[in-house]
């Protein structure tokens, strides 16, 4: 049976996965975070399941470290396991895991959700320095 344990487990699977990819390719969090454009915490926070990163994140790592796919692949099954878990919490009359991303507030005129975080499109980091250079 699902649970939401075992969603924080697959989570916390995924920033080892992600941890040891990095290793392996001569990485340091604070490397793999400038060339993902995100903060040397975040790969730190992600790794020991502190903080939960959309899809654009996990395509990132995966083209750096050259994954193939992987790692986006078991971020959508995570996900997919997570929206059960919330489905089956919801038919049990159990309370629903808060979704790390965003949170949810009802209030007299409906629900209304606050902290979402857009994802920027993936540029590759030569991309990015070549339009810092050419100013």
């Amino acid at each position: 049976m699902s649970s939401p344990q075992e969603v924080r487990e697959a989570r916390l699977a995924n920033g080892r996965k992600l941890e040891a990819l990095c290793r392996a390719a001569g990485y340091t969090q604070n490397g793999l975070a400038l060339l993902t454009l995100y903060g040397r915490s975040t790969v730190a926070n992600i790794e020991l399941d502190r903080e939960s990163m959309g899809r654009g994140f996990w395509v990132r790592c995966g083209h750096i470290l050259g994954t193939g796919g992987a790692l986006f692949a078991d971020h959508d099954r995570m996900q997919a396991h997570a929206r059960q878990v919330d489905r089956l919490s919801a038919l049990r009359g159990l309370p629903q895991p808060l979704n790390r991303t965003t949170s949810t507030v009802k209030t007299s005129t409906g629900d209304r959700l606050f902290g979402t975080r857009r994802q920027a499109p993936y540029r590759h980091p030569a991309q990015v320095l070549g339009r810092l250079l050419c100013w």
